[in-house]
């Protein structure tokens, strides 16, 4: 394979020819290209090879003449594999062509995730097309692992229309379980709407007749529903929405990050680490603001667990608040009377944007919120700024080499040293270092109230295979 960016050539032709050919389907041309020795898995500056732009574009001669000349497949810059392409952009004749291919685990896996933990098989549930659906769980890799042929969405006719996928169709006043059918709130495309239980013996969360905590359990499989419903305690409905250009999430400023529009399994940790015992007790009372919320499953948790005064959850991104705002009214009727629960816009980097947060707060929560070097300084400087002398500021983030996520730590912690701290807030003078830990099992164990391990691993398949953080920080007074 030539390595990234590197220009192969042969005579006249080059890789990025191939690229560029590939992208507007021009078959012999690439066969042209090909036949003159050019490497079919060239890659350009971004990791994209000729049959990533083959799949995202629709050209099924392209795709299959690549593969024959020896094209791999092989993930982007961004972790992003072609199948993943042809998918998101719903080429089914493209899909279908790649499994025939590749029929092996050993040439394309369905379940390989992308930098941000999203595979190609989350991304097929995502278009709200079951025939996709099937089409991905048939592939070997999907028969070898733990989506088995009896998915609860392969083995059933599903109810589907261009907006979403469900077994059981939503009715938002009687809030029936299943994947909501509405419209997303981009606007365009499909949404799943999650119904979870973040319940793990505190706050709300119900305890079985067995007399152990809510939450999940082994032995769910040999429960009736009811049961498990019961053993995750209270009821939340949480939608997600697909990211229409996962490699360009990010966009050029905070303003453009759609990252918020996905339900992340770090969020999941941080709902169970405030319905838990410890920390419901804390939040009685006090005022609560969660940065970077997106879908807003830590905040709500929040809210409904530990009876705040007010629960301020915030994000950014227009469409990212649009739906936490719709998330928000899902469960408008789980939190307490005295609870103030609203989503405000906030910008890290804005002080102008931070005067309807009310601050300073008594608690501030944030779940996977670094993962930009750049980021980090102002989001200390933030925190700093709306955290109440004495406050807490609780923190979970997967264990990774996230872009800045050790110095923000480091700055935290106060292992910067001085010069971390006058780089824009935070460092050695500022915060307390109270607890860290590793988030315990039962706050990676599945979420949603159906117990479908089918879907568990679809769309939280980085909580059974992750390491997940809790560092709790508290301002200096």
């Amino acid at each position: 394979m030539s390595s990234m960016a590197a220009e192969t050539s042969s005579s006249t032709h080059t890789g990025a020819d191939l690229l560029e050919c590939s992208r507007y389907g021009e078959l012999e041309d690439v066969k042209a290209i090909l036949s003159s020795g050019v490497d079919a898995n060239h890659q350009d500056a971004h990791g994209n090879t000729a049959l990533h732009l083959s799949c995202a574009n629709g050209h099924a001669g392209v795709i299959r003449a690549l593969i024959k000349a020896g094209a791999s497949h092989l993930p982007n810059g961004a972790g992003n594999r072609p199948l993943q392409w042809a998918v998101q952009n719903k080429h089914d004749v493209c899909v279908k062509l790649l499994m025939e291919l590749y029929p092996e685990s050993s040439q394309m896996n369905v379940l390989d995730t992308n930098g941000f933990g999203k595979s190609a098989l989350s991304d097929a549930f995502k278009t709200g097309d079951a025939e996709m659906v099937k089409m991905v769980l048939n592939h070997k890799s999907a028969e070898e692992d733990i989506l088995l042929q009896q998915s609860s969405l392969s083995k059933d006719k599903k109810k589907t229309n261009k907006e979403g996928m469900s077994s059981k169709p939503v009715n938002s006043k009687k809030g029936d379980a299943g994947h909501e059918e509405d419209n997303g709130g981009n606007g365009d495309g499909p949404s799943i709407t999650h119904e979870l239980g973040f319940g793990i013996g505190g706050g709300e969360a119900v305890t079985s007749s067995s007399g152990s905590a809510g939450g999940d359990n082994d032995d769910d499989d040999d429960d009736d529903e009811e049961t498990r419903r019961r053993r995750r305690g209270v009821r939340f409905l949480l939608r997600e929405l697909p990211i229409r250009n996962p490699d360009e999430c990010f966009g050029d400023d905070a303003r453009e990050d759609t990252t918020g529009l996905n339900l992340w399994a770090a969020a999941v940790v941080l709902a169970r680490w405030v319905a838990s015992p410890a920390i419901v007790s804390r939040l009685e009372g006090k005022t609560v603001l969660e940065l970077g919320a997106g879908c807003g499953a830590g905040g709500i948790s929040a809210a409904v667990h530990g009876s705040p005064a007010s629960m301020l959850i915030t994000d950014l991104n227009a469409e990212t608040m649009a739906n936490l705002d719709h998330n928000i009214e899902l469960n408008r009727h789980r939190y307490p009377a005295e609870t103030e629960v609203r989503a405000v816009k906030l910008d890290w980097g804005d002080e102008s944007t931070w005067e309807e947060a009310k601050p300073p707060v008594d608690v501030i929560l944030a779940a996977d919120v670094v993962y930009q070097a750049s980021e980090t300084s102002p989001l200390l400087h933030a925190i700093l700024s709306l955290l109440e002398p004495g406050g807490s500021f609780f923190h979970v983030a997967p264990v990774s080499e996230r872009d800045g996520l050790e110095g923000f730590l480091a700055r935290l912690c106060g292992t910067a040293g001085r010069e971390g701290a006058a780089a824009g807030g935070g460092g050695d003078s500022d915060f307390e270092l109270v607890s860290v830990t590793d988030a315990p099992p039962e706050f990676c164990q599945n979420p949603l109230l159906s117990g479908s391990q089918d879907e568990y691993m679809v769309h939280f398949n980085e909580l059974p295979s992750s390491t997940f953080r809790l560092h709790e920080f508290r301002k200096r007074a």
